[in-house]
Order: C-alpha cells, then structure tokens, then sequence
C-alpha cells in the first residue's frame, strides 16, 4: 500500500511505545549492563580503524602487483562501509559513551572517508523521526532519476529508475563527497527541514577536512602506488563503488520493500510514531552474524529506529522484546529472509513506484 491510515504523529499516551520502552530498559537494568558500547563493541572498532587503515597502507607500499590491487581496492571498500556504517554511525548517534567528546571523536571518521558529519546529523535526524513522509524525510526526497516515494509527482525519466539505481548507488559516496555535500552547505539543494544558513566553523570544517581527504584519499596514493594515473582511477572507482553499493542498499532497501508504506506530512489525525517506524522499516538477514558484524547491526533496522540512542551491539538481543510487543498489539514486524530477498523486494518497489501515477 501507498498511503497509511494515519498521519503522523507522537501523541504521549502511546500504549505500544510506553510498554515496549519498558521492557527494552528492564532488559538493561536488570542485567545490570549499559545500553552504550560493551567490550565487543570496542573491539570491532578497533578491528574496522585497524582493517581500515592496515589495507590502505598494504595499498600505498608498493608490495601488490595489479591483480591484488584490484582486489584490496575491494577490500578497501568493504573497510570504507565497515567503518561507517559501524564507527560513524554509531558514534554520531551518540551511542559509544555517555561523554560527548568520545562520541564526537569517532564522528569524525566520516568526515575523514569524505563525507560530513555536520550535514549527515541533520538529514539522518529528519529521516529518523520522519521515516518515508514525502517532502521531510530527506533520503527519499524527490529528485529527477529515482522516485522513492509513489506521492511525488510522476516523471517519464522514472521508466528508467532501475537502471538508474544501479548507477547512483553504486556512486552513492562519490555524489556525497563531491556533490551533495557542497550543494547542501552552500544551499544551492535545499535539504527537507534544513537549516537556512550554517554556522562558518562547519563550513570551514567541511573545506579542511575534504582537503584532508584529497591528501589521504588521491595525493598520498597517486605519489606512492606504482600504478599509472589510469590504474589509481579505475581501483579508486573500484573502491567506492564497492563501499556505494553496501552503504546504499544497507540504509535504503530495509525502508522501501514491497509492504513499505509511504505518507504525506502530518495532518489532524494522531497515530504513533514507533508505530510508523514499524510500517516503514524491514529487518533482514538477522541469522548472518558476520553480516551483521561488518554493517553494525544494520540488518535490525527496525531496533534501531524504535531505539536509535542503544548501541547497535544490543540490537540482536532486544529485538525478540519488540517482535514480541509489536505482536501484542497487532502490527507489523516486517522480516526478510536474507540480503537478497531484501535487494530483489526493494528493486519490486521502485518499480511499482515508476509506474504507479497518483
């Protein structure tokens, strides 16, 4: 379906919420443990800085011949997304340590793979609280090659959003580093829900730290690698391309599959808002431990909406509460059996929504 039947909303007598929220806190309170990073937690991030850091050197020394470049240009990739989607992520979430330094810290490492951590905050918040409601929430925001969400207006170019997928995804970090981010500092694509203007320490931040990134990232490979400016590209591209397609179809496919529901901004009716997380968001693959391990819990996308302030680490161990509260009260939890259940449901739906014309 397209349109839910209910607007959006958090009204505070939300049974279902309220009754999840203190079973999901019991959970930690009395086992007596925190909701922030644990000991594996703090593992995995050092072995995705490290795994990070140690293929880029291997990379950078010369020791490779062109096969394995191209292949630790892979590697490299997987790395790229391990360390967003696993350090990044939940550091910017605030989820590490209860000391805001800490978690500011380790926000940066996106600034350092080349996006920005000041824009990503602002469009990531809004898509959170406004999960698919066209025009707020900024990761299916209307644009000229893929059509998100079946409430925007029609445009022929959608007949071709499959293949158009299939590039801009695989591009995905490349438009970020390069194009969005530039375009949403400087105003020139307004963001949903934006600010107008943005403090000059962040735009000077963002100018700093993509100079940084063109000296890590292109300078420092370009004068050590023994390769040609032609190969560097084609592993750079490779690279990216890599960790585009794990990053995209990770955040992008759990919140638009076939049962998605997508809605219009709020109107006079009240409906819960974790009860829209619920319409709009799938789990997947929540079997796969080292899926799991590489893409930071992302595969529970539904724990992480309905508890974005929890360490991804604790995701697996509190989703049979709410599967289990959001059965009590009849609505859905949507599961998909595996990643490519996932990927095929997601490239269903923009299909349905190329043709659908409302």
């Amino acid at each position: 379906m397209t349109k839910p039947l209910y607007s959006f909303s958090i009204p505070g007598d939300d049974q279902f919420y309220n009754e999840l929220k203190a079973k999901v806190y019991a959970h930690f309170t009395q086992r007596n443990i925190s909701s922030k990073a644990n000991g594996a937690m703090w593992v995995k991030i050092i072995f995705m800085l490290s795994g990070l850091v140690l293929t880029y050197l291997l990379l950078l020394s010369g020791m490779l011949n062109k096969t394995q470049l191209f292949i630790f240009s892979i590697i490299l990739g997987v790395f790229v997304a391990g360390v967003g989607c696993n350090v990044a992520h939940d550091a910017l979430h605030g989820t590490f340590s209860k000391k805001k330094w800490v978690n500011r810290l380790l926000g940066y490492s996106m600034d350092i793979l080349g996006s920005n951590s000041y824009l990503w905050k602002i469009n990531h918040n809004n898509h959170h609280f406004y999960t698919n409601i066209a025009g707020l929430d900024g990761d299916i925001r209307e644009n000229a090659l893929i059509r998100f969400s079946p409430l925007h207006p029609h445009k022929r170019t959608y007949r071709f959003q499959a293949l158009s997928l299939i590039v801009v995804y695989g591009a995905f970090l490349l438009l970020v580093i390069y194009s969005f981010n530039f375009m949403h500092i400087f105003r020139k694509a307004p963001q949903p829900n934006m600010p107008k203007t943005h403090p000059v320490k962040e735009i000077l931040k963002l100018l700093l730290f993509k100079a940084l990134y063109v000296f890590i990232w292109i300078i420092l490979p370009l004068n050590f690698m023994s390769v040609s400016a032609g190969e560097f590209i084609i592993g750079y591209l490779i690279m990216n391309f890599t960790a585009g397609y794990l990053l995209a179809f990770n955040f992008m496919a759990p919140h638009n599959f076939e049962e998605t529901y997508y809605s219009v901004p709020p109107g006079a009716d009240t409906a819960s808002w974790a009860a829209h997380q619920l319409y709009t968001t799938a789990n997947f693959t929540t079997w796969n431990k080292p899926l799991e391990y590489f893409i930071g819990g992302l595969n529970f996308q539904i724990e992480h909406h309905l508890f974005p302030q929890i360490c991804s680490i604790h995701y697996p161990d509190i989703s049979h509460i709410v599967k289990t509260v959001a059965h009590k009260y009849n609505l859905p939890y949507y599961e998909k059996r595996n990643f490519i259940s996932l990927v095929t449901s997601h490239f269903i739906r923009l299909r349905q929504n190329a043709e659908i014309n409302i």
